[in-house]
C-alpha cells in the first residue's frame, strides 16, 4: 500500500508541474532525459492529461493507446484508473457518448481491484454523470459523494473530485451549489499555481454566473479566463469563453452584445478541429434566440437551419427534436405557418410519446393557434383540452416534488448557501489580487521569463538567481518558481537583506537561543523556518563579505549549525536570490564572493525592464485597471487610445511597480469615467515638460526620488515599512535608497 501511494504521489507531482504550463511540459522528451522509470511513467500520464487540457485530442488518444500497452492493469489497477480517467476527459470534449460510457464502465471495473479507496471517488462521480443523463434523482448519492471529498488529500485529485461534484450539481441545474464547489476548487488550484485547472474552473464559474445572473462575478472570471488563455497560450479555450460570455450578456438582456460574442464563438470554433459539436450547436441555437430578441428572425432562422444540418449527423433524436421545435417557432415569427405546422406536429408526437410535458405545451399551443387561424375550431378545441390536462398534471407534480423537502433540509440548504456565498465573495477579492500579481505579457521577452521560470521549477533543488532592475517583478517570478516546484509543499519565505544590520544576519539565517529573545518570537532562523520550502534572499549583494564566505560554506556542505536547537541540520530549502547589480563586476571588484555566486547562480533568469517590453503595456494596464476598480468599488474607466500613447512615451524607471502605482494614484486622486492622455498630466513624472523621463538629468531624477521618499517618511512618522507601501516599492529598495541618498530614517 505504501509503495503504490508513493508511486501515485510521484505521478501527481508530475501532473502538478504540467498543469502550471501544459505546452512547455508537453515539449519534454521523457525517453532521452535520463529520467527514472517511475518518472517516465508519471510524465507520460501527465502528458496524457496535458493533451486534454491543451485540447490536442488526436495525440491524447495515441498516447492513451501507448499507455494501455505498457501498463499491466491487473498488477497496477490504480495506474489503469488514471489512464481511464484521462481518457474520459478526451471523450467528454469530443462529445462521444458511446466511448464515454464504455470508458467509464472500464474504470468502474478497475475500481474493484484498486487498493487506494479515494481513487474510486472520481469514478463514482462519473457513474452519476452517466445516470444523470437518464434521471434527475441523484441527490442522495451526490450528497454522499460530496461528504467523502476530504478522503482525497492530494491537491490535484482533491480539486478534480470537487470539480466533478460541481459538474453534477450543474447538470442537475443546481447552479448555486455548483458555484460553491467551483469556487472552492478554484481556490485550491490557485494556491497551487495550477494555471490550466484555474482556466478550466474559470469557465465553469462563468457558466454558473450566466445561469444565476451574477453579472459582476461573471465579468471577473471572463477577464481571468482571458488572462490565463494568454498566460499559458491556450487560444483553444476562446470559443467556450466567448460562448458563455454571450450567455452572460443574454442574462443581462444585452442582446446586441450577446450576438457579437456568439458570432466570435462560432468563428473561433470553426478554426478548431476534432471538437465535439454540442457547444457549437448551442451557439447556433442561442444566437438565433438573441437575434429574435433584436427583431431579426430571418437571420435567426439561417443559424438554426445550419444547426439542424450539424445535429442530423449526431444521431441525437431528442436534441434534434428540440431544435426542430425552435425552428418551427421562428418560422411562426416569420409568418411561415404552413412550413411550421408539420414540424410542430412531429415535435408534439415525440414529446407526447416521451412525456416531455413542458415542450409539449409549447408545441400544442402553437398548433391550437394554427387551427384557430385556419377556422378549424374543433381541432383547436381538442388541442387546448390537452394543454389544460398537461397544466393540471404539471401543477400536481410540482406540489409533490416540494413536499419531499423537509423544513430542516430547507433550513440547512439556506444556511449553507449563505456561508458559501460569503466564501466566494472573499475568493473573488483574493482572485483579483492574485491576477495582477502574476508575471504576464504577450511579448517575447515576457514569454522567455515565464518559460524560464517554469523550467526552473522543474529542476527541483537547483538554486536560481534573478537579475533585473527595481520593480521588474523579481519576487513574483520567485513565487512562480516556488509554487511550480516540488518544494511548494513548504512555504515561501522572503528575506529582506537590505533591511538587516550585520548583527542581525546571524540570528536571521541560523536562529538564536530562545532565552535571548522575546517570548513568542520565532527564533529558529530562516534556514529552519523555510525547511521543505523556498527561501528568497532579496538583494543578496548587501550581505557583508565575511558573511558571504560563511554562507558559501554552508551551501557547499549542505548543513548549518542551528543556534536555536544547538544541532547540525541539513539545508532542505530551495534558495532563490536576486540583485539589481551586475554580479560579475562586483566579483571583479572583490565586492562579492565568487564561490557564493557559483552556489546561487546554478540557473539565472534575467528579467527585462518594462521599457524593453512596451508591447505588454496594454495588457498590464488593463489588468491593473480591472482589479483595482474591483478593489476600490469603482466602475472600470474607458481607456482611450491617447492614454496608451502617452504611457508608451514614458520610460518607467520604476518598471511594473511604478506602472501599478500610477494606476492606483489615478483611481484614488484623479478618477474619471474616461481616461485619456490629459489625465496623466496629474502625475508628477508626466508633468515634467511633457517629455519622457529619460531626457531629465540624472541629478534631477535623484532629487525627485529624494523628495518622494522624504514626504513618505514624514507622512508615516519615519516607519519604513509603511513608507515603502505608500511608495509602492519593497522595503529593501527603500532601505537601499535611504542609504544611497544619506537620508535620516
Amino acid at each position: 500500500m505504501h509503495e503504490i501511494q508513493a508511486k501515485l504521489n510521484e505521478i501527481f507531482h508530475q501532473y502538478m508541474l504540467m498543469l502550471r504550463d501544459p505546452l512547455i511540459y508537453l515539449a519534454i522528451d521523457e525517453d532521452t532525459g535520463g529520467f527514472a522509470e517511475i518518472e517516465k511513467l508519471g510524465i507520460k500520464l501527465a502528458k496524457q492529461r496535458g493533451m486534454v487540457s491543451a485540447i490536442k485530442l488526436d495525440k491524447a488518444k495515441k498516447l492513451t493507446e501507448e499507455l494501455e500497452s505498457i501498463v499491466d492493469f491487473k498488477e497496477e489497477p490504480e495506474i489503469g484508473l488514471l489512464i481511464k480517467i484521462n481518457a474520459i476527459g478526451i471523450y467528454m470534449i469530443l462529445d462521444d457518448a458511446t466511448m464515454l460510457s464504455t470508458t467509464i464502465q472500464e474504470a468502474i471495473f478497475l475500481t474493484q481491484r484498486s487498493r487506494v479507496p479515494y481513487l474510486e471517488l472520481c469514478v463514482e462521480g462519473l457513474k452519476l454523470f452517466l445516470s444523470h443523463r437518464a434521471l434527475n434523482t441523484i441527490d442522495n448519492q451526490l450528497e454522499a459523494l460530496a461528504n467523502r471529498i476530504d478522503e482525497a488529500e492530494h491537491p490535484y485529485y482533491r480539486t478534480s473530485l470537487i470539480v466533478i461534484v460541481g459538474i453534477l450539481y450543474m447538470r442537475n441545474r443546481q447552479f448555486d451549489i455548483a458555484l460553491d464547489y467551483y469556487t472552492l476548487a478554484y481556490e485550491i488550484a490557485e494556491s497551487n499555481q495550477l494555471s490550466a485547472v484555474s482556466l478550466e474552473i474559470s469557465l465553469w464559474i462563468l457558466m454558473c454566473s450566466a445561469e444565476l445572473k451574477k453579472i459582476e462575478l461573471g465579468e471577473q472570471f471572463y477577464a481571468v479566463g482571458e488572462d490565463l488563455i494568454s498566460h499559458i497560450r491556450l487560444p483553444q479555450y476562446k470559443f467556450a469563453f466567448q460562448h458563455y460570455y454571450g450567455r452572460l450578456k443574454m442574462s443581462q438582456e444585452d442582446y446586441p452584445a450577446a450576438v457579437l460574442f456568439f458570432q466570435k464563438s462560432i468563428a473561433s470554433y470553426k478554426k478548431l478541429s476534432h471538437m465535439g459539436y454540442s457547444i457549437y450547436i448551442e451557439s447556433l441555437r442561442i444566437i438565433a434566440e438573441a437575434l429574435n430578441k433584436v427583431g431579426d428572425p430571418k437571420s435567426a432562422l439561417s443559424y438554426l437551419m445550419e444547426a439542424e444540418e450539424v445535429i442530423k449527423t449526431q444521431n441525437r433524436v431528442e436534441k434534434e427534436m428540440n431544435l426542430n421545435l425552435v425552428i418551427a417557432t421562428t418560422m411562426v415569427e416569420l409568418d411561415r405557418w404552413d412550413e411550421a405546422i408539420s414540424r410542430l406536429n412531429t415535435a408534439a408526437d415525440f414529446y407526447r410519446k416521451h412525456q416531455k410535458s413542458d415542450r409539449l405545451l409549447v408545441a400544442s399551443r402553437l398548433i391550437a393557434k394554427y387551427h384557430a387561424m385556419k377556422n378549424n375550431p374543433q381541432e383547436a378545441y381538442e388541442v387546448m383540452l390537452e394543454v389544460d390536462k398537461i397544466n393540471t398534471q404539471t401543477i400536481y407534480e410540482i406540489q409533490q416534488a416540494h413536499s419531499q423537502f423537509s423544513a430542516d433540509k430547507l433550513r440547512h440548504i439556506t444556511q449553507e448557501s449563505r456561508e458559501m456565498k460569503a466564501k466566494y465573495e472573499r475568493l473573488v477579492k483574493e482572485m483579483s489580487r492574485r491576477t495582477y500579481e502574476r508575471f504576464s505579457g504577450k511579448s517575447e521577452a515576457a514569454k522567455r521569463v515565464v518559460d524560464a521560470a517554469t523550467l526552473a521549477a522543474m529542476q527541483k533543488d537547483a538554486s536560481v538567481f534573478l537579475s533585473g532592475e527595481n520593480g521588474v517583478g523579481k519576487k513574483i517570478v520567485a513565487q512562480m518558481i516556488h509554487y511550480g516546484s516540488e518544494k511548494s509543499t513548504g512555504d515561501f519565505h522572503n528575506m529582506n537583506c537590505a533591511a538587516l544590520s550585520p548583527k542581525e544576519l546571524e540570528s536571521k539565517f541560523f536562529g538564536e537561543p530562545n532565552k535571548s529573545s522575546n517570548e513568542g518570537q520565532d527564533n529558529r532562523g530562516y534556514f529552519a523556518i523555510a525547511a521543505n520550502g523556498t527561501l528568497y534572499i532579496d538583494e543578496v549583494t548587501t550581505l557583508p563579505m565575511d558573511f558571504q564566505a560563511r554562507l558559501a560554506e554552508v551551501l557547499e556542505c549542505g548543513y548549518f549549525q542551528n543556534r536555536n536547537t544547538g544541532s547540525r541540520e541539513k539545508v532542505s530549502c530551495r534558495i532563490i536570490s536576486s540583485s539589481t547589480k551586475n554580479m560579475l563586476n562586483l566579483v571583479r571588484g572583490k565586492k562579492f564572493n565568487l564561490n557564493l555566486l557559483n552556489k546561487l547562480n546554478v540557473l539565472e533568469i534575467a528579467i527585462p525592464a518594462l521599457r524593453e517590453r512596451k508591447e505588454d503595456l496594454p495588457q498590464l494596464v488593463e489588468n491593473f485597471v480591472r482589479n483595482i476598480s474591483w478593489e476600490r468599488g469603482k466602475s472600470m474607466p474607458k481607456l482611450e487610445h491617447s492614454f496608451y500613447t502617452r504611457l508608451s512615451d514614458y520610460e518607467f524607471p520604476g518598471n511594473i511597480s511604478e506602472l501599478k502605482n500610477i494606476i492606483e494614484q489615478l483611481f484614488i486622486l484623479y478618477y474619471k469615467p474616461m481616461w485619456n492622455a490629459e489625465i496623466l498630466e496629474n502625475i508628477t513624472a508626466f508633468k515634467e515638460s511633457k517629455v519622457s523621463l529619460h531626457s531629465l538629468l540624472e541629478h534631477d531624477l535623484e532629487e525627485i526620488d529624494k523628495d518622494r521618499i522624504r514626504q513618505a517618511l514624514r507622512k508615516t512618522g519615519g516607519k519604513q515599512k509603511q513608507a515603502a507601501k505608500l511608495l509602492n516599492m519593497s522595503e529593501s529598495t527603500l532601505c537601499r535608497r535611504i542609504q544611497k541618498y544619506g537620508l535620516k530614517r
